[in-house]
C-alpha cells in the first residue's frame, strides 16, 4: 500500500502544526469550548430524575431504607457466624454479672432463684476449662459471694451521675447507666481480692475463675495492643509453634503482671500442689539430674567462680565507648594523641600489672581470687 491512501482506522487525520498556526492546541481548545457551550448545565439546574419517585420526603426515605434493609439484615445475620462469641464468655457473664441477679428483691422466690443462679454455668466451666476445681465447692463459694453482695449492695452501687468537674457539654450529653461496680476501683472484685477474710468461707476457687474472667477481657484497644506481644513471641525462629501453644503464650504475655510484681512463692507452691516435682528429693537433697548438672564443668576459665582469669582493668571499655566522640579540631586532636599515647603506656602498665595479678595472684583483686581458689 505504498503511495496509496491508508485505510480509515477510526482515528482523526493528522494535521500539520503549520496548518494550526502558532498555537498547536487552538483547534482542540475551540472544539472543547463549543461542546461545553452546548452541553453545560448550571449547577442550580442540575437534577437527577428518579423513575416513579415518591412525592414527599418520608416516602422517599422509606423507599431508600427498603433497598438497604436486605443487605444489612444479611450482614447482621452473618456476624455471629463470622465473629462468634465464645461460649466461655457467656458462661462467665452469667456467673459474675451481678447486675442481672435478684439482689434487691426481698421475695422468698427471688432468693431461691438467687441461690441457684449460675450453678449450671459453673458445672460447664469446671467440666470444660477448670477440671482441677470442684464444682460443688465452687457453687458454695459463689453463693457466699452473692449473699455478701446482696448485704452490701449500697456499698458497690454506682448511680453514674455526671460529675461537677466535667464540662457543660459532657454533662449535657451524659446518659446515666447505674449499676454495680464489678471490677475496678471500689468494686466487688477489688474487695474480694484485697480484703482477707471479707467472707467467712474461703473462696480461693471462686477467685481463681474471677481472675481468669478479668483477664478474658474484650476491648478494641486490647486487639491493637496484643499485636506487639504476638510479634515478640512468634519470631522467625519460632514459626513452627503450634496454634494452641502460641495462643497460650500470647494470653500469658498479655495478662501476667510484670516480673517484679510476681509472687514466686505462690508459683512454687502451686507447682508442687499440682503434682510436679522440684529438682530436689524429699530430704532436700539434690536430685540425680541436678547433681549431675552441678558436677559438670566447662573447659573455659573466663568469668568462672574461683578463676584466676578475672579481668581487673575495665578502662578499655570506657575508652572504646567514647571513641570518635571527641572534637575534630587540630589542637584537641594533638592533645588527644598525646593523651592516648600516655594512656596507652598506662594501660600497658596496668595490663601488665593485671597479668602479674593473674600469674602470681598478687594485688588486691588477685589476692581475693587467689584466696577463693585456694
Amino acid at each position: 500500500m505504498h503511495g496509496g491512501a491508508r485505510p480509515n482506522s477510526g482515528r482523526k487525520p493528522y494535521v500539520p502544526v503549520s496548518v494550526m498556526g502558532s498555537d498547536p492546541f487552538a483547534v482542540a481548545r475551540t472544539a472543547a469550548e463549543k461542546r461545553k457551550a452546548t452541553t453545560a448545565v448550571p449547577d442550580s439546574d442540575a437534577k437527577m430524575k428518579l423513575a416513579a419517585a415518591p412525592g414527599d420526603t418520608e416516602a422517599t426515605t422509606a423507599r431508600i431504607l427498603a433497598y438497604q434493609r436486605p443487605p444489612v439484615q444479611t450482614l447482621i445475620a452473618n456476624i455471629e457466624s463470622r465473629l462468634p462469641v465464645p461460649d466461655i464468655l457467656l458462661k462467665l457473664k452469667k456467673v459474675f454479672d451481678f447486675n442481672q441477679m435478684e439482689l434487691t428483691n426481698e421475695d422468698a422466690g427471688a432468693f431461691e432463684i438467687l441461690q441457684t443462679h449460675g450453678d449450671a454455668e459453673i458445672d460447664w466451666l469446671v467440666e470444660n476449662f477448670f477440671p482441677m476445681l470442684d464444682a460443688e465447692t465452687l457453687k458454695s463459694q459463689s453463693l457466699a459471694v452473692k449473699i455478701f453482695v446482696k448485704e452490701n449492695h449500697a456499698r458497690f452501687y454506682n448511680a453514674d451521675e455526671a460529675e461537677t468537674t466535667w464540662t457543660l457539654k459532657r454533662r449535657t450529653r451524659h446518659v446515666p447507666k447505674p449499676g454495680l461496680r464489678i471490677a475496678g476501683k471500689g468494686s466487688i472484685l477489688e474487695a474480694l481480692f484485697c480484703t482477707p477474710g471479707i467472707i467467712a468461707l474461703p473462696i480461693e476457687q471462686y477467685l481463681h475463675i474471677a481472675d481468669f474472667m478479668i483477664a478474658f477481657d474484650i476491648k478494641s484497644a486490647d486487639v491493637e495492643r496484643v499485636g506487639s506481644h504476638m510479634q515478640l513471641i512468634k519470631t522467625k525462629l519460632r514459626t513452627s509453634l503450634a496454634d494452641q501453644t502460641f495462643k497460650s503464650l500470647v494470653f500469658l504475655s498479655f495478662n501476667l503482671p510484670h516480673l517484679h510484681e510476681i509472687d514466686v512463692d505462690i508459683l512454687v507452691k502451686s507447682w508442687k500442689a499440682a503434682g510436679h516435682r522440684l529438682p530436689i528429693t524429699r530430704e532436700d537433697a539434690d536430685s540425680i539430674v541436678l547433681r549431675r548438672m552441678r558436677n559438670d564443668e566447662s573447659q573455659t576459665f573466663f568469668l568462672k567462680k574461683g578463676s584466676r582469669f578475672h579481668p581487673s582493668n575495665f578502662k578499655f571499655l570506657k575508652d572504646r565507648a567514647f571513641e570518635g566522640l571527641e572534637s575534630d579540631s587540630s589542637s584537641e586532636s594533638s592533645s588527644e594523641s598525646d593523651g592516648v599515647g600516655d594512656g596507652g603506656s598506662d594501660d600497658g602498665d596496668e595490663i601488665s600489672g593485671g597479668g602479674d595479678d593473674i600469674s602470681g595472684g598478687g594485688g588486691g583483686g588477685g589476692d581475693g581470687d587467689g584466696g577463693d581458689s585456694s
